[in-house]
């Protein structure tokens, strides 16, 4: 599980709900935002431009913005975003927002490194890679559940107000869900069969 918690000053400066502390709650969270868009979306370009979105959106309704539930309230409006792009919906550039996602891969090494740290490194986005293929596979409403729980952490209800669903429904397509991804990657781990009928 890897929810990211901010500070506590900030979080507790966003709680007593004064806009321009709950704005810098706000942004400080965009990495958080983009991990999981990244994980839905599978896309950087889409992922990219749902953080905007989620972003944008979170602070045109600062005012009524939940201070007490940043992170669902972000995730929320990151739902929203991601299902308009996974939908059909446009994937522009919003220019309502000028953000960037972090550079880079995640991939380097320090120099001089020992191999087996780069083996272990290499082994790690492997394993990374496929689970996020694997999450691929699944239908949308079932992978933002799973991202919402698995990768940051909600609670059922929490996934219930940021999908705005119900807890039964979130955990019918948490279960799914997992179901899915195990079954992908089991099918991964399988030899393939040879076919080949002997003469």
């Amino acid at each position: 599980m890897e929810r990211t918690i901010e500070a506590a000053a900030p979080v507790a400066a966003a709680r007593r709900a004064d806009p321009e502390s709950l704005a810098d709650a706000v942004l400080r969270r965009r990495h958080q935002i983009y991990n999981a868009a990244y994980r839905i979306t599978g896309d950087r370009e889409r992922a990219s431009e749902a953080t905007r979105q989620a972003l944008a959106s979170a602070l045109r309704g600062i005012e009524s913005l939940e201070a007490d539930a940043l992170d669902v309230s972000l995730m929320r409006a990151l739902t929203e975003a991601c299902r308009h792009l996974l939908g059909g919906g446009s994937s522009r550039r919003s220019r309502s927002f000028p953000w960037s996602p972090p550079q880079g891969n995640g991939r380097g090494g320090t120099p001089g490194g020992e191999a087996r740290g780069e083996d272990e490194q290499s082994e790690r986005q492997e394993q990374s890679d496929r689970i996020q293929a694997g999450i691929g596979t699944l239908p949308t409403e079932e992978r933002i559940c799973l991202i919402l729980s698995d990768v940051q952490g909600l609670d059922y209800a929490e996934i219930a107000r940021a999908t705005n669903t119900s807890r039964r429904t979130v955990r019918r397509r948490l279960a799914r869900a997992r179901a899915g991804l195990r079954d992908y990657l089991r099918a991964q781990d399988e030899p393939t069969c040879s076919t080949t009928t002997p003469a």
